[in-house]
């Protein structure tokens, strides 16, 4: 399914200048391995999880909002300075940022459909005491214990667990592209205001997930 996925996707208008191509080998060289890896790891990720116990978790709108953060992320790296080579990185930290949310759900299902209850439509305060009287530890930290568990790169989880102390501009490199994904696809879940204009690097990252989405949608 991962390859039908990027063959489609290199086959798309955007990539498919040179025809038409059945071949995932021809599908990588188009689309280059640092993309491909992206697509593989969110393509594997929302297989694993399209839905689960929580019937009131929306599966498909954190999985939307996980992309559009990656990508957001993905797209502001020049801003905050962090280098081309830990693209792949930086993508990861913003996809898998709110892994916690997704972890409750499958854990503790009536928790978190009291939450979802509680939360909808609120603003940002009122979702964040929700979660205090709700939860028995942050979000954050189940975050930071999931990516323990599946020994992500040492940046992802300090940054994701908001312990980069030594590079602050992953953190706030974070903090921007989450509050982007909020405009682009938004989790209720989260207690965040959203930007008041995503940037056009960010649209335009996002703009490259579109076929792909489309694809898992469908």
């Amino acid at each position: 399914m991962i390859a039908a996925s990027l063959i489609n996707y290199a086959n798309a208008a955007k990539f498919a200048g040179g025809g038409k191509t059945a071949s995932i080998l021809k599908a990588v060289q188009r689309l280059g391995m640092s993309f491909v890896r992206r697509v593989v790891f969110v393509a594997s990720m929302m297989a694993r999880y399209r839905q689960g116990r929580c019937a009131a978790f929306d599966y498909g709108g954190y999985w939307m909002n996980g992309v559009a953060t990656g990508a957001a992320m993905r797209a502001l790296m020049p801003r905050f300075g962090i280098a081309e080579t830990m693209a792949d990185d930086a993508f990861a930290a913003g996809l898998m940022s709110s892994i916690g949310w997704l972890a409750v759900a499958e854990t503790y299902p009536a928790l978190m459909a009291d939450y979802l209850g509680r939360c909808r439509g609120r603003d940002p305060l009122a979702k964040i005491r929700a979660q205090r009287e709700i939860f028995p530890c942050p979000i954050r930290r189940v975050s930071e214990r999931y990516l323990e568990l599946f020994a992500f790169p040492d940046i992802v989880l300090a940054t994701v667990a908001g312990k980069a102390a030594e590079q602050r501009n992953w953190g706030e490199c974070l903090a921007h592209a989450t509050r982007a994904a909020q405009m682009l696809a938004p989790f209720d879940c989260l207690a965040v205001l959203p930007l008041a204009e995503v940037p056009p690097a960010c649209l335009k990252e996002w703009q490259i997930w579109q076929d792909f989405l489309a694809a898992r949608r469908a």
